[in-house]
């Protein structure tokens, strides 16, 4: 019978494991469709994988996003043409 170290916990794991998100997940999260999280992936978004499936850890995700932010000059309406015709 093998012992669990006395370091290794159930909730750590569990910690340790909602740490890392799926695609559906990551799609969910940014209100897109999944095929636009792998455009993502190829885009640079750092991500693991583990045999066919793809985690995401929740830092560079956050990392990336600041990453990609684009900031609009003032002045520049949020919605419609840019730049103004």
């Amino acid at each position: 019978m093998r012992e669990t170290p006395p370091h290794a916990s159930a909730s750590a794991s569990r910690a340790v494991a909602s740490d890392y998100l799926n695609a559906r997940e990551v799609a969910a999260h940014l209100g897109v469709p999944k095929s636009s999280v792998y455009d993502i992936l190829r885009r640079g978004l750092v991500h693991y994988r583990v045999g066919r499936r793809v985690r995401i850890h929740r830092a560079d995700l956050e990392s990336f996003l600041a990453k990609s932010r684009v900031e609009l000059p003032s002045g520049t309406p949020r919605y419609g043409r840019y730049p103004p015709a």
